[in-house]
């Protein structure tokens, strides 16, 4: 089977495929390469939408400071504003999101090697770093995609990421420190395309059955969406739940 047709088959067939990627672990480098072009693309084509949105939070953010301050306090926290350039978010972006990227791959691997060895199962570190660190966040590449295509049709950043809009109040700061908004930000129908084809990643490089492997699969996804959901709960924490 050649890496395009592995591509295909992790569509159509993602249990050979996935059986395929355990048995050939140096494969891992074609989806991070797609992975990375399709969030470069995104980050690009969003840049100058996205620039807006910062630096009119941020501009926000002061103005909230600066209102509980004394006039001479209120203007020193107003000089602190510095805009944002296109430039600056286009390397920060693209440098910082493969550097995320490349962490998740790892993490998500460890976790699930982990879980495999304290239930009794086993497998290649090679095998599940390719198959369930990085294969199974083929996903990614679609959703980036769409998103691509989205901005460049309506010419303005994406503001609610997942489900968050179904819970949003229209207010940033308030959303922001939202468990629940938060937590619909992680969820869209590419997340439970991921969950899938994490499960037969799973079954493919510890030898186990379907089930186990949706279990591991979802118990994977959990504690990773728990982690993800740390920052919010600690500004809960600090600053108070909205």
């Amino acid at each position: 089977m050649t890496l395009f047709q592995m591509l295909v088959a992790a569509i159509d067939r993602p249990a050979q495929a996935m059986a395929e990627v355990v048995a050939r672990p140096r494969s891992w480098w074609l989806p991070a390469v797609l992975i990375i072009a399709s969030l470069a693309a995104l980050t690009i084509v969003s840049a100058p939408y996205s620039v807006e949105l910062a630096n009119t939070r941020q501009a926000e953010l002061l103005e909230r400071i600066a209102a509980n301050l004394s006039p001479t306090e209120a203007e020193a926290v107003r000089s602190q504003m510095k805009p944002t350039t296109v430039s600056q978010l286009v390397v920060s972006g693209l440098l910082g999101g493969a550097a995320t990227l490349a962490l998740g791959w790892v993490v998500r691997a460890a976790l699930v090697q982990l879980l495999i060895l304290l239930t009794g199962g086993h497998g290649s570190w090679g095998g599940t770093f390719a198959a369930a660190g990085v294969w199974s966040m083929l996903p990614d590449v679609a959703r980036n995609l769409l998103q691509t295509i989205w901005v460049l049709v309506n010419q303005r950043a994406i503001e609610y990421a997942g489900l968050s809009r179904l819970v949003a109040s229209g207010n940033w700061l308030t959303d922001s420190r939202n468990l629940l908004f938060n937590l619909l930000a992680r969820i869209d129908p590419f997340t439970v395309w991921h969950v899938f084809l994490l499960t037969f990643a799973i079954a493919a490089c510890a030898h186990v059955s379907k089930r186990k492997g949706a279990i591991l699969a979802v118990l994977t996804w959990a504690i990773l969406l728990g982690a993800g959901l740390l920052p919010t709960l600690l500004s809960r924490a600090v600053l108070g739940s909205v």
